[in-house]
């Protein structure tokens, strides 16, 4: 085995091995680190109790493969709730493809979801038309019934339980009537959103706009957000929103920082009860930047101590400074 502590000593090596060497002895070498920091390079394999970074060499030096740290308990844990959190896309991602399927099946061109519409707005129209007619006989209906009453009253004599019966019943029927209308009026409304939505989506899909992630994600966009995910205009804006992201865990997390690299930023577990702990990650497939919060939890009751209310404004704000911070800087450019 050949040991080698210092820097001097290690490039030696590296050089030593880059020469001719007889095939014979032109093997594998290895490359670890152990708990100390002490780089050893070997002909024989690591030791499996090294759980430091552990690189294989050729016979002239380079790399041919890594094998990265062993990661803490804690760190497996976030990274577990991480690939979680990127996996509770999928039903949301599922649906959306769904939506967008039916609309095309349904619809062959955008003028298809406009004629559909107006012939909802017609047939409504017609309906409410029916309701108003049917509303005003009933007020023309109970004015003569209080009238009838208001004879009665006049001369000093009972009104009879039947035509109090009837100004009930029209007051009753007046009150459904009236609440009709405005279930029409409220449901017009709604077609109204509905086709100018299913015509923004159609024109997107017909365009085949929806190769973009940002663009895919549009009518969902407000669930992605609340799941704690950010999504990148492209590879290159989340490049830009990493170093945003890795400062939004410095600065809102209320325990140290101890895990930073090019695919995840943690912060360690929480000991006390206002304690939150921050993780962030790239997504392993899509331009996408994942936020894990960790309350601290208490051993006995299993009571969290922060509310649903502070992890939503949490992950709201993390949306909000990435997609600031690098619209300003774009537009810095």
């Amino acid at each position: 085995m050949i040991a080698h502590k210092a820097i001097g000593s290690s490039l030696l090596f590296l050089i030593a091995l880059s020469v001719n060497i007889p095939e014979a002895s032109a093997k594998k070498m290895y490359k670890w680190t152990d708990e100390y920091g002490n780089v050893t390079f070997s002909d024989k394999m690591p030791p499996s109790k090294i759980s430091g970074k552990r690189e294989v060499l050729d016979r002239h030096a380079r790399v041919v493969s890594i094998i990265e740290k062993d990661k803490s308990f804690a760190e497996k844990n976030v990274i577990k709730r991480l690939k979680k959190l990127a996996s509770l896309q999928k039903p949301i991602f599922d649906k959306q493809k769904k939506k967008d399927q039916v609309l095309l099946n349904t619809y062959l061109a955008l003028e298809d979801i406009k004629v559909s519409a107006k012939r909802q707005l017609t047939n409504l129209d017609g309906r409410r038309k029916v309701v108003n007619g049917n509303l005003q006989r009933l007020k023309d209906q109970l004015v003569q019934q209080q009238d009838v009453a208001d004879r009665y009253k006049s001369e000093k004599k009972t009104v009879p339980k039947r035509i109090q019966d009837s100004i009930a019943l029209s007051n009753t029927q007046i009150d459904k009537s009236s609440l009709e209308v405005v279930k029409q009026l409220e449901y017009k409304s709604k077609i109204k959103a509905k086709t100018d939505k299913e015509i923004r989506r159609f024109t997107l899909l017909s365009e085949r706009k929806t190769d973009t992630l940002k663009v895919f994600l549009k009518p969902i966009e407000d669930k992605i957000i609340a799941l704690g995910i950010y999504t990148c205009e492209s590879e290159q804006s989340c490049e830009m929103a990493w170093k945003y992201a890795k400062n939004f865990i410095k600065t809102h997390s209320t325990t140290d920082v101890t895990i930073s690299t090019d695919q995840l930023v943690m912060s360690s577990i929480p000991t006390q009860k206002d304690d939150v702990s921050l993780s962030v990650s790239k997504h392993e497939k899509e331009p996408q930047l994942l936020l894990d919060i960790l309350c601290y939890q208490s051993q006995k009751t299993r009571k969290k101590y922060c509310s649903d209310q502070k992890i939503r404004d949490i992950k709201l704000s993390f949306n909000t400074h990435l997609k600031q911070r690098t619209q300003h800087l774009a537009a810095n450019k």
